[in-house]
């Protein structure tokens, strides 16, 4: 009788445990999308960055995609990433690549993070093959980086575009697609 009082005990706490988290990670992503939507990449991205040490939890890693390929100020091969939060007025376009804007505003300093999308949802994937959103946004990045990158990247081009196309026809497997990964 007390072994099992001991073991429903211990399923309800990993139980509530798994509740708390879960609601941590919604608050969390919360978070970042307010952030997000006043141009506080650099706050979001760093948010997230703590919550989520070890690139884990794929929610979290969905979201920090999303800034990596879309509010990115600098990056380096897609493996590096630098963002700025910025200032009232100020856009991405802005400060993405204008020399002019950047020693004028001050709109050069950044902060780095080493990201490596692929290795890291490469993992998730291991982790969670049946998430389709971790195979849509690996498509997706070997897509963009086919494009911004083509022949001089760390793949060959040609490679980009099959494991493009192969990530997105899992994510449809999985139930996820759109028309940008249908395309």
């Amino acid at each position: 009788m007390l072994k099992r009082t001991l073991f429903i005990a211990t399923f309800l706490l990993i139980f509530a445990t798994g509740l708390v988290l879960a609601a941590d990670t919604q608050k969390i992503l919360e978070e970042a999308d307010q952030l997000i939507k006043a141009g506080q990449y650099d706050t979001a991205f760093k948010l997230l960055s703590e919550a989520d040490k070890k690139s884990e939890n794929p929610e979290i890693v969905l979201k920090q995609v999303d800034i990596a390929l879309n509010y990115f100020a600098v990056s380096t091969m897609h493996q590096m990433f630098a963002f700025k939060d910025l200032q009232p007025g100020e856009t991405i376009e802005d400060i993405r690549g204008n020399e002019e804007s950047e020693s004028e505003s001050g709109g050069g300093v950044y902060s780095y993070y080493q990201f490596e999308i692929d290795k890291i949802l490469n993992k998730l994937i291991i982790r969670f093959p049946k998430n389709g959103q971790l195979y849509k946004a690996l498509g997706e990045f070997y897509f963009e980086v086919s494009l911004r990158y083509g022949k001089g990247w760390l793949k060959p081009e040609q490679e980009l575009v099959e494991l493009a196309e192969k990530n997105c026809l899992k994510a449809e497997q999985n139930g996820v697609f759109d028309a940008k990964s249908l395309s």
